[in-house]
């Protein structure tokens, strides 16, 4: 909730350019480092001041996936879940479901048909859980920057697949590793998300949870390597007038790119300091 009193100060702050918090209406706050393998039992994972997100890789049949008999077709790789006492269901339940979404399609960047290892018929499947552990607004996009984290520390046991017969008497085995494994392919292709705030007749990137509540519009933009945007999603139930939104897939492509040249410099520390553990 927020008073008639909170609400006409942001929207008056967001007017003149300065928010409450001394921003302006770009200007996003420091990006929160993260922990990599803060989860030794799963697959994957990353763990910042605010979320810890883990990973968990599973054989399945591709049939129960949702994948097509084609060797080139995306098999389902994501499942979300979040729970924190302070955020909506319906709130999880839509963040959830675009980061699926997204790293399903072909914007998403992951590798999907090599996680196929026997043609049309069995394939890794990987489900990942967030868990928040602090909520300061801007949760979306903080969430899919950890679930891209965790799935950049991602290992997946290698499989050896044998071949016999041919036609109908086709037939596979294959064989998991218990000690070698192989990172997801494509992560670095992940886009970056970045969601825009329309509050009055302006919009703002990275609002607290008060400036949220002042905003009837959401736009979401995912941002690719190039500074292209690969994916665009409205929430709420405003309208976006043309220019103002032209305006703000500008500002998104900004935002994106410096936030992955951001994360490329933090995963690489994270390596490294992983690396000089073992």
């Amino acid at each position: 909730m927020i008073s008639v009193c909170e609400r006409d100060y942001i929207i008056g702050g967001v007017q003149a350019n300065a928010r409450g918090d001394g921003r302006r209406r770009t200007d996003a706050r420091p990006l929160l480092s993260f922990e990599l393998g803060a989860v030794p039992q799963a697959s994957g994972s990353a763990k910042s001041a605010a979320l810890l997100v883990g990973v968990k890789v599973a054989i399945a049949e591709v049939s129960h996936v949702g994948a097509q008999a084609d060797d080139d077709d995306d098999v389902e790789t994501m499942n979300t879940r979040s729970k924190h006492l302070g955020i909506s269901e319906d709130s999880i339940r839509k963040y959830s479901d675009f980061c699926s979404k997204l790293l399903n399609s072909d914007a998403g960047g992951l590798d999907l048909a090599s996680l196929c290892f026997v043609p049309n018929t069995t394939c890794w499947v990987i489900h990942v859980d967030v868990l928040v552990l602090a909520y300061t607004g801007n949760l979306l996009d903080t969430m899919f920057q950890a679930i891209r984290a965790a799935l950049a520390n991602t290992l997946i046991p290698k499989v050896s697949v044998e071949e016999s017969g041919s036609g109908l008497a086709r037939s596979f085995e294959f064989d998991v590793a218990d000690e070698e494994t192989e990172e997801l392919k494509g992560v670095n292709d992940i886009p970056a998300v970045v969601t825009l705030y329309k509050i009055g007749n302006y919009h703002v990137i990275d609002p607290t949870p008060l400036e949220e509540l002042c905003s009837d519009v959401q736009l979401t933009v995912a941002i690719s390597r190039k500074g292209l945007p690969c994916a665009i999603h409205k929430y709420g139930s405003g309208s976006v007038d043309p220019s103002l939104l032209a305006d703000m897939i500008q500002d998104a492509k900004k935002h994106g790119l410096a936030s992955l040249e951001w994360m490329d410099r933090e995963i690489q520390r994270e390596k490294l300091r992983l690396s000089n553990l073992e």
